[in-house]
């Protein structure tokens, strides 16, 4: 066999050569755009199935609370008949004597009913009493966190906050919540110069003239250095008199008993 080759001939295979390449190269393309469709495809199928389980707990949650609100209707009109019935009981209290004996031996039958009857009327209000103190814990737990986010978020920005009750407590452990009395004047305002103090008296001159503010500091730690020196001054002149007096006093008591 013989092999013919020609410039025509080694260019229709470039050609086709190139064709296959490009052909090959939007394959892969074709290819990874379904992976990346299914991929989609199946990050929306879990998301409908999380939001499936979501809205079912949302319907079996409203569905409890429905059947509680109708057991506890149920109770009330219970409880409402009972009271209905007990009051008509008192007011038959005024028969005569030959009903009177009828009804004695009709007591341990009706010791039975209104036993029965309180029971009932216990079992609501245990219900409710239940109802309120379930709604006071969780207003308090609000509260608590509510202090918690604050604190949080002032300490990620450099701000003074001030520790909660139950976080100053080594046990971690949440007392009930105090209604505490505000501060007039809240350290607590953006400024510089009051974060970099340590104590912050007397606030009002701070706010009417700031400038003023760090030469009252001064004065005032200087006044307290000099009652220091005072306190100190007074003392010696009081300490050092008697201790010398009494040096005298035992000199004289030696000397008087040696002699002796």
């Amino acid at each position: 066999m013989r092999w013919c080759f020609c410039k025509h001939s080694i260019t229709t295979v470039n050609t086709v050569n190139c064709k296959v390449e490009d052909l090959k190269k939007k394959e892969m393309e074709i290819s990874l755009k379904e992976c990346e469709l299914k991929n989609k495809e199946r990050y929306l199928e879990n998301k409908i199935v999380e939001l499936n389980r979501l809205t079912d707990c949302k319907v079996k949650k409203q569905l409890a609370a429905a059947v509680k609100l109708d057991n506890a209707r149920k109770l009330l009109l219970n409880a409402v008949n009972n009271k209905d019935k007990n009051e008509k009981n008192q007011k038959c209290k005024c028969y005569k004597s030959h009903k009177k004996s009828k009804r004695e031996f009709k007591k341990p039958t009706q010791k039975l009913k209104s036993e029965k009857e309180k029971q009932a009327v216990d079992i609501v209000h245990n219900f409710f009493d239940n109802f309120f103190k379930i709604d006071r814990d969780m207003a308090k737990l609000s509260k608590i966190n509510t202090e918690d986010f604050i604190t949080k978020f002032k300490r990620i920005l450099l701000k003074p906050y001030t520790f909660p009750p139950f976080l100053c407590n080594t046990c971690r452990c949440r007392p009930e919540f105090r209604h505490q009395q505000r501060r007039k004047w809240d350290v607590a305002a953006g400024d510089c110069y009051l974060m970099t103090l340590r104590k912050t008296p007397q606030l009002w001159i701070y706010h009417r003239w700031p400038r003023l503010y760090p030469k009252y500091l001064s004065t005032r730690a200087q006044c307290k250095n000099v009652k220091f020196l005072l306190t100190l001054f007074l003392g010696f002149l009081f300490w050092i008199p008697c201790f010398i007096c009494l040096e005298i006093c035992k000199c004289c008591l030696c000397f008087c008993c040696s002699d002796c």
